[in-house]
């Protein structure tokens, strides 16, 4: 059963997606709800389907609550290490363009993440999950420079 559009059939997802676009628009005037159900039910079908096609992309075997692997092959953690070193070479030798290399470190990380892919949703998920490390990591390297 599909429920304010949601589609990937799991109690979970419908129950919980439901609910959230439920409760968001019940907030709403009554002429706003069913434009705002449609339009958030459009988005959420859209951004899984991007996210599937990721998935799927990887694992042609995937299905809807099925774990997907991730892992990455010897060739490319020695590639995303290699990148890293340089672009921690570049802070040492370069500090005035700090802001333009963390630029670079970080996206470098979340590609090695994403496996390269993923819409700016999955993108920014990686970096919320990642918290405030990209700070702190940045704030470390500052003071180490400093001191040279």
């Amino acid at each position: 059963m599909k429920r304010y559009r949601m589609a990937d059939g799991s109690p979970e997802h419908i129950d919980g997606g439901a609910n959230l676009i439920k409760n968001y628009t019940k907030t709403l005037p009554g002429e706003q709800r069913p434009p705002a159900i449609w339009t958030l039910g459009e988005i959420v079908s859209q951004e899984a389907a991007r996210i599937e096609a990721i998935i799927l992309k990887h694992d042609p075997s995937w299905t809807y609550g099925k774990s997907f692997d991730i892992t990455h092959t010897k060739e490319e953690e020695q590639q995303y290490g290699k990148e890293l070193i340089g672009l921690f070479e570049q802070l040492k030798q370069n500090p005035f363009d700090q802001a333009g290399i963390w630029n670079k470190v970080q996206n470098t990380m979340v590609n090695y993440a994403t496996n390269g892919g993923g819409s700016q949703s999955v993108r920014g998920q990686v970096l919320a999950g990642a918290g405030d490390s990209f700070l702190r990591m940045e704030n470390c390297w500052s003071l180490l420079l400093k001191r040279q």
